[in-house]
């Protein structure tokens, strides 16, 4: 998996390609915890060449989800893959999806 980081318009975009599997959720876990000090924290993740999104990586969308409620923030996932729609829409978090 590969990040990417770009600030636009008060928004944190991060630009995330590959597979977004266990070991990968450690690695996005850490580039979100980064973005949660901001505040508010505003981001959108840009997933349409993630080519796999297993449960790990719903782990770490839930968290920072939470995260960024609970401080006025927002997420949203931008740009979503079909394996990541797929996914989203499985567990009941299609609503992240902001392209639909």
């Amino acid at each position: 998996m590969q990040i990417a980081r770009r600030e636009s318009g008060g928004e944190y975009e991060l630009w995330i390609s590959g597979r977004v599997d266990a070991f990968a959720a450690a690695e996005l876990d850490a580039a979100l915890d980064e973005l949660a000090r901001l505040s508010p924290p505003r981001v959108a993740l840009r997933m349409i060449e993630v080519d796999f999104f297993g449960s790990a990586g719903v782990r770490s969308l839930v968290r920072y989800r939470k995260k960024a409620s609970a401080w006025g923030g927002t997420l949203r996932v931008a740009d979503a893959s079909e394996p990541v729609r797929t996914v989203l829409d499985l567990v009941g978090l299609g609503g992240l999806c902001s392209d639909r």
